[in-house]
């Protein structure tokens, strides 16, 4: 893989786990404190995929994997 994309994918998965970056752009006090189905870094994954089908079609093919 690319140094530069594996360095972008490592920070990102940094900051996305960082409490103080939560904290930095929370707007309240609810704010990044629910709990999804699907994670922010599943989707990040499944976006930087280079799939040809929608984004809609690949999350519900991932669906059965998640659970």
């Amino acid at each position: 893989m690319n140094p530069v994309a594996s360095y972008t994918i490592e920070m990102t998965r940094h900051l996305l786990t960082d409490a103080g970056f939560k904290g930095r752009h929370r707007v309240c006090d609810q704010a990044f404190t629910r709990v999804r189905c699907l994670p922010l870094a599943v989707v990040r994954v499944l976006i930087l995929r280079k799939s040809v089908k929608s984004l809609h079609n690949v999350v519900n093919e991932t669906k059965p994997w998640l659970s």
